[in-house]
């Protein structure tokens, strides 16, 4: 009996490094991970306080529309703006439909633009991998001052390859009244016209 509990007494290392040894792996391989992950890729601050500076500014992007372009360097960092009212709830999204496979993007919205013609350098919201595969989705962005704002698509690696950003509108009480105002009242009466009936028809 001594010496079967002997050779049991041997056996409780073996079992205990058994034990461990898989949990051991999980967390080694965890860490590997961790240190591989993307990188959002901000464009740097400039020393005129305009992140806008810092950019290629590609020009707007319009409610409920999309703009597509593709990186040309690594990294880099193009701009977008858009102008939305007062509370409106927005998406910014680098659509899978449109963009490059295996493309890594970081986005960042800055703003609203002030008098002097400066989106500052305030994040206002950033995203790394919210989209698709690598690509970068802002879902939901309640902006409670209206004006002009500022969207920054990053890449690290994207150097050739394509892109979509897509901005949409959330509330419906995005776009700005004074958009507007300089629609012709004619061309504006036949629309509204030729809308109701539409609607009448249809029921």
């Amino acid at each position: 009996m001594r010496h079967a509990w002997s050779r049991l007494w041997w056996l409780v290392p073996s079992l205990l490094v058994a034990a461990c040894g898989p949990s051991q792996e999980l967390e080694a391989s965890a860490e590997v991970g961790e240190r591989t992950q993307s990188i959002l890729y901000p464009p740097p601050v400039p020393a005129s306080g305009n992140i806008v500076d810092s950019t290629p500014y590609l020009g707007p992007v319009g409610l409920n529309d999309a703009v597509q372009t593709q990186f040309t360097t690594n990294p880099q960092y193009l701009s977008f703006s858009f102008n939305v009212a007062a509370g409106a709830r927005v998406s910014l999204e680098v659509t899978h439909l449109g963009s490059s496979m295996y493309l890594d993007t970081g986005l960042f919205i800055h703003g609203p633009k002030n008098a002097s013609g400066s989106y500052g350098t305030t994040v206002l919201a950033q995203d790394d991998d919210a989209g698709y595969g690598q690509l970068s989705k802002v879902a939901s962005l309640t902006l409670a001052q209206g004006g002009e704002y500022l969207a920054v698509v990053s890449t690290g690696t994207g150097a050739g390859k394509k892109f979509r950003l897509a901005l949409g509108c959330l509330n419906g009480a995005c776009a700005q009244e004074d958009l507007f105002t300089a629609c012709d009242l004619d061309v504006a009466t036949r629309i509204e016209v030729c809308d109701e009936s539409v609607v009448e028809t249809q029921g």
